[in-house]
């Protein structure tokens, strides 16, 4: 199975959104908001103003500041690099083949490191930090490349 894909801003934005907010780091930041958000209103009556604006601050911070920045990041980078250039896979019996124009990549697959199956997209880690991204509504058969990859990876990853 080949396939090409044309990476958007938008893909790159929902990898870094999920990429944060399925990490610990990201984990707590959202605890830390959302518990400012109840203290203030559960004690909105014993909080002077300006506690009441901190909490407000921090409560926007990790629910609607960092998701926009990280939004914002993704589009960005897809603007700034060569990311926005088509990659084109190839599933081969013992490898996983990635081209990107004169660049060409290829990996065991008892090397890829995990993969994340989500509803929009599956990321495939070749690292803790770094995946390669293929979009479902890029993809003809979407059902048919998650099913290939967890046939290649016997579901371990």
């Amino acid at each position: 199975m080949e396939l090409e894909i044309v990476l958007e801003g938008k893909d790159m934005s929902s990898f870094l959104l999920r990429h944060t907010y399925t990490h610990i780091s990201g984990i707590l930041g959202l605890l830390v908001s959302i518990g400012s958000l109840v203290a203030l209103f559960i004690g909105w009556g014993n909080f002077s103003p300006l506690q009441r604006v901190v909490l407000v601050l921090v409560g926007a911070t990790f629910t609607v500041l960092q998701p926009l920045t990280i939004w914002n990041k993704g589009r960005s980078q897809m603007i700034k690099s060569a990311l926005d250039r088509a990659f084109h896979y190839s599933f081969l019996d013992e490898e996983l083949i990635i081209a990107q124009g004169e660049l060409k990549e290829s990996f065991k697959w008892d090397k890829v490191r995990k993969i994340v199956y989500g509803k929009k997209a599956v990321y495939i880690y070749m690292t803790a930090i770094s995946a390669f991204i293929i979009p479902a509504d890029k993809c003809e058969d979407f059902q048919a490349v998650v099913g290939l990859l967890k046939e290649k990876t016997n579901g371990n990853r």
